[in-house]
């Protein structure tokens, strides 16, 4: 890297810095018990506590410190984001094994404004690099991040009951002759209740097939949405694509844009490269749903253009990355070059 670029790469980082100290972990929810020096003081005396990650927060109200690294990449790099360094992969499990430490990633647009944050637990034998998938999902909306969601990370997992002994879970059948009549009916009911228990665990379970068939509808919904407004695209029918946009978009890293936006910047583009076409592989449409009830989805796409007729398309292998509402509608759109 040259001097210019080390300088543009310490300004970024920074920058996303001040956005993680005073946007996901504000004063009026957190105390700064620690924060790394800047690259300007270290030049001047190195402070070996830079080895540590670059915050250290404590909740306001329940006390609880963690401590948090960010990291801010404008791009992938062959498909990946660097999320630690080799220091960072070689000291940091010391201190999580005492602490709970994050990576809070942001990723696109700016570093003061990015286009998706992620907050992503530390693990021991976390990856240096991790995928645009990964980061996406662990995305988290970019404002004060709750202590509700950190503690979320370290909920306790409920313990696991003790098998019933064989003797205990056993039902005698073989009953004795000499039993008497009113024990062989109470055994008849009890069986019979059994027997109701059966049927009403196979309805339960018939229920919930039928609940998770409705639930895949709008993923059904969802792929056909997909498909047709790379239709419209490549028809040049700009105005049709509405149908399948929310009022405003982040539109491959840009500020939001209204839908009026993006079909005058279509128009604008399809004016430069009148053939071009999307050409999408609906087997690789991977859609997952979120808490919230949007959708992340992914698919592989193959864009080609050409200025005029003869000559020869430009041709480029992206991943897409995108986001839908629960309307089904789009809200985020970005793409990864292969």
């Amino acid at each position: 890297m040259t001097q210019e670029q080390i300088r543009i790469a310490k300004e970024r980082g920074e920058a996303f810095e001040n956005f993680v100290r005073t946007v996901l972990f504000p004063e009026a929810y957190y105390d700064l018990m620690h924060h790394t020096s800047s690259h300007r003081e270290n030049n001047k005396r190195f402070n070996h506590s830079s080895r540590l990650p670059d915050f250290k927060f404590r909740c306001k109200v329940t006390l609880r410190e963690f401590w948090v690294e960010a990291k801010f990449r404008s791009k992938a790099f062959n498909n990946r984001y660097q999320i630690l360094s080799a220091q960072q992969k070689e000291g940091f499990p010391e201190i999580a094994e005492k602490e709970d430490v994050f990576v809070a990633l942001g990723f696109g647009g700016l570093a003061n404004d990015p286009a998706y944050v992620s907050l992503i637990a530390y693990k021991a034998n976390m990856n240096a690099e991790i995928s645009p998938e990964f980061a996406l999902s662990n995305k988290i909306e970019k404002k004060h991040c709750s202590i509700e969601q950190i503690n979320k990370f370290f909920e306790e997992v409920p313990e696991v009951q003790a098998p019933v002994k064989q003797e205990e879970a056993t039902i005698k059948t073989d009953y004795s002759k000499t039993e008497s009549k009113p024990k062989k009916i109470k055994r008849i009911l009890i069986a019979i209740a059994a027997l109701l228990l059966i049927c009403f665990g196979l309805f339960s379970i018939l229920k919930e097939d039928k609940n998770e068939t409705i639930a895949l509808a709008p993923e059904v919904e969802l792929k056909e949405n997909i498909v047709n407004y790379y239709q419209y695209v490549n028809q040049g029918e700009f105005d049709k694509i509405v149908d399948y946009l929310d009022n405003r978009v982040s539109f491959y890293g840009s500020k939001l844009m209204t839908s009026s936006q993006i079909i005058t910047t279509a128009k604008a583009n399809i004016k430069l490269t009148p053939f071009a076409q999307s050409i999408i592989d609906p087997e690789t449409i991977k859609i997952i749903p979120q808490s919230d009830g949007d959708f992340y989805v992914t698919y592989d796409m193959v864009y080609k253009l050409k200025k005029k007729r003869s000559d020869t398309y430009k041709q480029f292998d992206l991943k897409m990355i995108t986001y839908w509402n629960e309307d089904l509608k789009l809200t985020s759109i970005s793409e990864i070059r292969k």
